[in-house]
């Protein structure tokens, strides 16, 4: 009978010195290991109220997530445990970006006592491709000559003179 009672006080001894399930943040949605528009917000949800309800819709410099390389922008919190990032302007086409949530920050605004999960996540912007191509004949300038031109769309703005040295144009198998 002594026995069944030391294992039972051990029981719960241990049981009380675990974390309890309602002090612990978790991240529930980022963005890892997807690729992402180059004007899209970043999408945060945590599993847990992170911010009181008058944060909700106000815009914060706050540094909730830090970007490598550097990503320029600000934090909306979208509801109280949906933190929304957005860029000042495009990201950078064809790059992989490396994000680590700021615990102790997160921390200290929900007022949970850990962090459990990964806190550093990738993500990447989509690569460099042609996504469509229309050609049609046109007046070349003020000439009466007539030419193909071009519409080309790709995946992210680029400058044109440098994209045209690298196109050839076959036209029967002549350049």
């Amino acid at each position: 009978m002594k026995r069944l009672i030391q294992l039972l006080l051990l029981g719960i001894l241990l049981i009380s010195c675990s974390k309890k399930e309602s002090e612990i943040l978790r991240v529930s949605t980022v963005i890892s290991n997807k690729t992402v528009t180059q004007d899209e917000p970043l999408r945060f949800t945590f599993s847990k109220a992170v911010v009181p309800v008058e944060s909700v819709s106000v815009w914060m410099n706050t540094p909730f997530v830090r970007f490598t390389p550097e990503i320029a922008g600000k934090f909306i919190w979208q509801d109280t445990s949906t933190l929304l990032f957005s860029p000042d302007e495009p990201l950078k086409g064809d790059t992989r970006y490396e994000a680590k949530l700021n615990t102790a920050l997160l921390l200290q605004y929900s007022g949970m006592k850990s962090f459990e999960g990964d806190d550093n996540f990738g993500f990447a912007t989509e690569s460099f491709r042609l996504a469509s191509a229309e050609f049609f004949y046109d007046r070349l300038g003020e000439q009466r000559k007539v030419g193909i031109k071009a519409n080309l769309e790709c995946t992210y703005s680029v400058n044109p003179e440098d994209v045209s040295k690298y196109l050839k144009l076959k036209i029967d198998n002549e350049l």
